[in-house]
């Protein structure tokens, strides 16, 4: 038998600000705060407008930025404030880019279901962010700024525009056969 009286749903606030925007949204739980905080001094150093938020407290202003740097952890994964926060986005259509911040941290929820066969970036430490690579001379916070840039850069499409171009696409190829 569930108690009505002690199920409690949590409500986000969505901050709607249309004043206030930035191009990057750093959401991350409280776990991994230092990850963001290497995060956010990158991006201030590249001259990339940004927004840090603790997304555990139940706000996220994902509406207004363009794309979103999801730090997963374990607490990411279990707060459902954080997911309600994802699935905003991904409803937005947001470009969000996951970053894993701990090797041994394997998504089993919804997290992993939406990570699946996306590409994320690895950053542990501020030493690993920035040590370059061997051969190509090129670090993983240089991976994860070019990626960001791409994301600011090239929104995804609407579904409507990104149909309207697989119709296109298709009638071009009939028209060649």
């Amino acid at each position: 038998v569930i108690d009505c009286d002690k199920i409690i749903t949590p409500v986000i606030d969505l901050k709607f600000d249309n004043e206030s925007s930035n191009d990057v949204l750093i959401s991350y739980c409280s776990d991994s705060k230092h990850i963001a905080e290497i995060l956010s001094e990158t991006l201030k150093n590249k001259s990339i407008d940004f927004k840090m938020e603790n997304t555990s407290n139940g706000m996220t202003c994902c509406q207004n930025v363009k794309c979103v740097l999801l730090i997963m952890s374990k607490e990411y994964e279990e707060n459902y404030f954080c997911r309600a926060a994802i699935e905003l986005a991904r409803s937005m259509r947001k470009n969000i880019i996951p970053i894993s911040i701990n090797r041994e941290f394997k998504p089993i929820d919804w997290l992993a279901l939406f990570l699946a066969g996306k590409l994320f970036y690895r950053i542990m430490n501020k030493e690993q962010a920035f040590s370059k690579k061997h051969e190509l001379h090129y670090s993983q916070m240089d991976s994860l700024v070019d990626a960001i840039i791409i994301a600011i850069n090239f929104p995804k499409p609407s579904e409507d525009e990104a149909e309207a171009k697989l119709i296109d696409s298709l009638k071009k190829q009939i028209d060649e056969y």
